[in-house]
């Protein structure tokens, strides 16, 4: 499995899902005869990697996501397929809020699971001419 890498972590547990994609930043303005200008500034980053009701994340993930929330930069960097390309990232800021909560426990070892999300988008200063990179 080529699991993403955020902030220095690699995650034991990778999301499910993860959705991570390129958002065109348009500038639009109406002219005066009534016409649309519309300027495509490049390309920002942004996505989602999520564990919901078919995947969690235990106690030690849990307080690396923490730390990670703590940061009071809240820049990281995301590296979206670590194991196949460990050279390319991407500096991102996290953008949601902690969501995380406890999701049951794993009944054979008696320790705690946790589900939510986190949700990131490129830094300011990243955006990129083309969205032809690897995912």
């Amino acid at each position: 499995m080529d699991a993403p890498k955020l902030n220095g972590y690699v995650f034991k547990h990778p999301p499910k899902p993860s959705t991570v994609w390129w958002e065109s930043q348009l500038l639009k303005h109406q002219l005066a005869d009534g016409s649309m200008a519309v300027y495509n500034k490049g390309f920002v980053l942004k996505g989602k990697i999520e564990w919901g009701s078919n995947g969690w994340i235990d106690q030690d993930e849990y307080s690396n996501v923490t730390v990670m929330y703590n940061q009071l930069t809240g820049t990281a960097k995301f590296y979206p397929r670590f194991t196949t390309y460990s050279t390319r990232a991407f500096n991102v800021q996290i953008t949601n809020d902690f969501n995380f909560v406890p999701h049951g426990g794993d009944l054979n070892t008696d320790r705690q699971l946790y589900q939510g999300s986190i949700e990131f988008q490129s830094s300011v200063g990243e955006i990129t001419a083309t969205a032809t990179e690897i995912f």
